[in-house]
């Protein structure tokens, strides 16, 4: 029974707190590139959005994309996306902030043409 008893308390010792383990330091985040509504027509064929994946690597402390051009800044808003939280020029110092964070957020990449947005869970 003490047996038993040690190797929950140990278990319970070295289990992560946060979010993320080891095993999580990259998070794969979807997302949607953000359509300006008055553009759209009234009538006719409409696309659906454009998805795309990002990969947040919070070992390197960088933020990887595929196919999204030149991103001028990454923003995280709060989960509705009324409020902003922080900005950054580049990935780095957004990934070592969000390093910091708990709670659900909106990620957005922002570039000359369009804006990505997902969500993350910190």
């Amino acid at each position: 029974m003490k047996k038993i008893i040690f190797i929950i308390l140990a278990f319970f010792a070295v289990a992560p707190f946060g979010a993320y383990s080891a095993a999580d330091v990259q998070v794969p985040v979807s997302l949607r590139e953000q359509e300006d509504y008055y553009e759209i027509p009234d009538r006719g064929h409409r696309t659906s959005p454009t998805y795309e994946t990002c990969v947040i690597d919070f070992t390197n402390l960088a933020i990887a994309t595929e196919r999204i051009p030149m991103i001028i800044s990454y923003e995280l808003w709060d989960e509705t996306g009324e409020n902003i939280v922080a900005t950054y020029p580049d990935d780095y110092d957004m990934v070592v902030y969000m390093s910091s964070l708990t709670g659900c957020y909106q990620l957005r990449l922002v570039t000359a043409e369009s804006t990505y947005i997902g969500y993350i869970e910190l």
